[in-house]
């Protein structure tokens, strides 16, 4: 769908590739972003460094107002230290594999932006593990729940971070690393299933 923004970045946007490969361009809050975005409508594809994860988040942020949020990857940092004992958040881990898991399908966003840590900071050898099941499509749950571990999805209670799963009886709870929470649901247990009782001793 067409916008105002879209129109005015289509009208500025030779002008602003002619500045930015003269070396003619001042990076700005705003000139920066909109000379990005101009470069990413001639050659999609972009990966934009940051000096700091703020910044990145900025740009992110401008960016996305320019070429729509679903052109715009951040790709983000550990917020953890090299040396530190203790894990990277979650949340940090499942988005860097969604935007690995994306890229690997050939799914690039137009720009990509990273602060210099983020892209410094080591990638596991192999892609990520996709876990497909097609709406209408049966899987066993325990088959299901051995998939999901595999792929890195941490067993709770109760499901309330990304890539969690909790588990009662037939049905799967599960935030997905897109952010938006997913139940799987098993076969209705047959009646005499349903009305056992077990004695207790």
């Amino acid at each position: 769908m067409t916008t105002g923004l879209d129109r005015v970045l289509e009208r500025v946007a030779p002008a602003l590739r002619r500045r930015v490969l003269d070396g003619g361009l001042t990076p700005s809050s705003f000139a920066t972003p909109l000379a990005v975005a101009a470069l990413a409508l001639e050659a999609p594809g972009l990966t934009v460094v940051t000096a700091t994860a703020g910044e990145a988040d900025a740009l992110a942020d401008a960016l996305g107002a320019w070429l729509g949020p679903g052109a715009v990857a951040l790709w983000p940092g550990w917020d953890t230290h090299p040396l530190e004992r203790v894990s990277p958040d979650v949340e940090v881990m499942a988005r860097r594999s969604l935007i690995r898991e994306r890229l690997a399908r050939g799914e690039r966003p137009a720009v990509l932006v990273c602060s210099v840590r983020a892209a410094a900071q080591v990638l596991a050898p192999s892609t990520p593990k996709v876990v497909t099941v097609p709406v209408g499509h049966e899987v066993g749950r325990d088959e299901l729940l051995a998939q999901l571990v595999a792929a890195g999805y941490r067993r709770e209670h109760q499901v309330e971070h990304r890539a969690e799963i909790a588990v009662r009886g037939g049905i799967v709870d599960q935030l997905r690393e897109e952010d938006r929470p997913c139940r799987r649901q098993g076969p209705p247990r047959p009646p005499e299933v349903q009305r056992a009782r077990v004695p207790v001793p």
